[in-house]
C-alpha cells in the first residue's frame, strides 16, 4: 500500500528478518518456514493521520451472517494469513548519538 496522502507521516519501515544473526536476537514468535514475515512500523504524528491516508485502504471487518459471534475479514491473494495490526504510543524517547540514515541509504548487517 502507498498511501496517496502522506499528511503526518514522519517515517516508515518496512522490514523482514535477518537469518544470520545470533540466535539470541530471535525472540519473537512469528517466524515460520511456510512464509516470510514483514514487519512494518510507521511513525505518524495522530492516528486520525494514519487514518486518513492507511485506514481507508484496510478492508472492514463484517459479522458473519449465519455465526452471529464470528467476523468475516478480507485478506489479499498473497497473504498467507491476517495481517497483525497494533496501535502503539511513545512511553519515553531515547536518542543516540545518530541520526536516522537517509531512505535512500540502506544499512546492511
Amino acid at each position: 500500500m502507498e498511501p496517496e496522502l502522506k499528511k503526518g507521516l514522519y517515517r516508515e519501515f518496512f522490514s523482514r528478518p535477518v537469518d544470520e544473526v545470533n540466535e539470541k536476537y530471535h525472540t519473537l514468535d512469528f517466524e515460520s518456514k511456510h512464509y516470510t514475515t514483514y514487519i512494518n512500523v510507521g511513525i505518524w504524528r495522530s492516528v486520525k493521520d494514519f487514518d486518513k491516508a492507511i485506514g481507508i485502504l484496510i478492508p472492514n471487518r463484517e459479522k458473519h451472517k449465519k455465526k452471529p459471534n464470528k467476523e468475516l475479514i478480507e485478506v489479499f491473494d498473497f497473504e498467507y494469513k491476517l495481517r497483525e495490526r497494533i496501535v502503539m504510543k511513545v512511553e519515553e524517547d531515547r536518542i543516540g548519538e545518530w541520526i536516522l540514515p537517509s531512505p535512500t541509504l540502506r544499512n546492511k548487517f
